[in-house]
């Protein structure tokens, strides 16, 4: 990726920015560390989709919106969680074939994360931007369920709920809980049962 800084310069060029902000975020940074574009993100100064629009454009990769995109189940269990989480990573599906992983980055400039990923699923990687938090998001929902109180619930802790219960309990329970979010009327499932027959 090109110097932050000339990019950082670019977005005040096209108003994005103004140099008040972004003198403010020189100093911001020169106390505490850290990337400059995610310092205007924290301190408001610009949006990070529009942040990232910008960015996309410049570096000629593409932009996802991987809470609308599914996550490449093939490619995700060969790398580790940790390993995903330090990159802020994650590869989604996308039609390049079998031997390319189109990987989610929040940083595409992380070549460390390139590198380590083409070495564990032994396929060539392609770069697309994606913000910060839904990367995070992805990772969680992949790795985790979110219990009612809001608590992350493991999948082994799910699986551990089910041990003992019969299939017919849980296919109640299961029938149950989409009736009650409203994602299937009882009378739809009566009409499946029959159609089924």
């Amino acid at each position: 990726m090109e110097d932050e800084l000339a990019f950082v310069n670019r977005l005040k060029e096209r108003g994005l920015i103004s140099d008040a902000q972004l003198e403010t975020a020189r100093d911001y940074q020169a106390s505490t560390g850290g990337p400059l574009r995610e310092i205007l993100v924290k301190l408001d100064f610009v949006k990070e989709d529009t942040l990232n629009r910008a960015l996309a454009e410049e570096e000629n990769i593409p932009l996802v919106d991987i809470t609308r995109e599914s996550i490449d189940h093939r490619a995700v269990s060969k790398i580790p969680r940790a390993v995903l989480e330090k990159h802020q990573v994650v590869p989604v599906i996308h039609e390049h074939g079998d031997e390319t992983v189109l990987l989610a980055m929040a940083d595409p400039s992380d070549y460390d994360a390139i590198e380590e990923v083409q070495f564990l699923t032994n396929c060539r990687v392609e770069t697309a931007l994606a913000s910060r938090a839904s990367v995070r998001k992805a990772i969680n929902q992949y790795f985790n369920l979110i219990s009612d109180e809001g608590k992350l619930i493991s999948v082994e802790d799910l699986l551990g709920m089910l041990m003992g219960k019969t299939p017919e309990v849980i296919s109640a329970a299961i029938l149950m809980s989409l009736v009650r979010k409203g994602f299937i009327t009882l009378s739809e499932f009566r009409d499946e049962i029959e159609r089924l027959r």
